[in-house]
């Protein structure tokens, strides 16, 4: 939850946030969020704040260890199989 006495508001539309994501992608994830995850942020008025320690809370939930799943390679699991329909 955002602190407005500790964190440093910003403009959800001029926070700084890496890649430099479209305005519906910002707001898309503060009101919606990715996997379950939303992007902190508070309204006053018609305007949506959000903070750096938000934008830096919400990247490392997304990121969170073992929460990617390994790289599969169809190529070489094929070839494995292939492999040891031969004996090898």
């Amino acid at each position: 939850m955002i602190d407005p006495t500790c964190e440093n508001l910003v403009k959800l539309n001029h926070a700084r946030i890496p890649g430099n994501p479209h305005t519906a992608t910002r707001w898309r994830w503060a009101l919606h969020g990715v996997k379950g995850i939303r992007l902190e942020s508070i309204r006053c008025g018609a305007v949506r704040y959000t903070s750096a320690e938000a934008v830096a809370r919400f990247l490392a939930a997304l990121n969170a260890p073992g929460d990617v799943p390994e790289p599969r390679n169809a190529a070489a699991e094929a070839a494995g199989r292939r492999l040891a329909e031969m004996g090898c």
